[in-house]
């Protein structure tokens, strides 16, 4: 159980320990960033989707970034516990786009895209944190209440750059129904027989890993937590070519 964990074995900054309360704000930061991330993506969708000539979102106050228009209860509390979850999905009518395929597909990767971008430069804050940090050591251990502010704020964007790449990784797996299997659908045809397949078996197939990944390591573990490590590396390396992250 994440939200647990991280109750009980918060992680430091700076070796400086103030107990439960640095569990109750590292829980808190990770509520935050998860809310904001799943908002951030459900919000692309339906803005490019309004962009695109289709405003059934719209309409439904969807093309926002408040998180109560897209969080799903259940898919909320999963995300907080097992590490893997959903939002609600935004209404699309690919009818009313101006060109259906090209449309759908960049409605499709919208909220994949909006994720990276926002890791991207949210990277570049995390890595002014730990300068700040690093000059500040005898400041924060002086001043507790400082530092726990700056603990949230750490925290927040710690979990913020890696939810927001481990979404994107997520939603880009051609699996139905992700968002992923909307671009694989355009791309070969309603019609093709990998499409019918993922269509018919994806949500088992996706649900069984998601299962299994909660008591032993599965290659969905692999895929997210390889890939959200190297593209992560590629964030630091470039802030670190302006003197972020020391």
């Amino acid at each position: 159980m994440i939200i647990f964990i991280y109750l009980r074995n918060p992680p430091s900054i700076l070796n400086i320990s103030t107990g439960i309360a640095e569990g109750v704000l590292c829980v808190l930061a990770l509520t935050a960033a998860i809310l904001m991330a799943l908002s951030i993506h459900e919000f692309s969708h339906a803005y490019v989707a309004y962009k695109c000539g289709d405003d059934t979102a719209r309409l439904l106050g969807r093309v926002t970034l408040n998180p109560i228009k897209h969080i799903d209860p259940m898919g909320f509390f999963m995300l907080l516990i097992a590490g893997f979850g959903w939002a609600k999905p935004v209404p699309v009518s690919p009818n009313r786009f101006k060109k259906r395929v090209r449309d759908d597909i960049f409605v499709s990767l919208a909220g994949v895209f909006a994720n990276l971008v926002t890791a991207f430069f949210a990277a570049g804050i995390l890595g002014l944190l730990w300068l700040l940090a690093g000059h500040n050591i005898a400041f924060f251990e002086v001043n507790k209440y400082w530092y726990l502010l700056f603990y949230l704020v750490f925290r927040f964007f710690t979990f913020f750059v890696m939810i927001n790449i481990g979404l994107a990784l997520f939603n880009i797996i051609p699996i139905f129904p992700l968002d992923g299997f909307h671009v694989i659908q355009n791309l070969l045809g309603a019609d093709s027989r990998v499409v019918w397949f993922l269509r018919r078996y994806g949500m088992y197939i996706l649900l069984g890993l998601i299962v299994l990944g909660m008591f032993m390591w599965t290659p969905l573990d692999w895929y997210i937590i390889t890939l959200r490590g190297i593209i992560n590396g590629w964030f630091r390396k470039f802030w670190g070519l302006f003197g972020l992250y020391g």
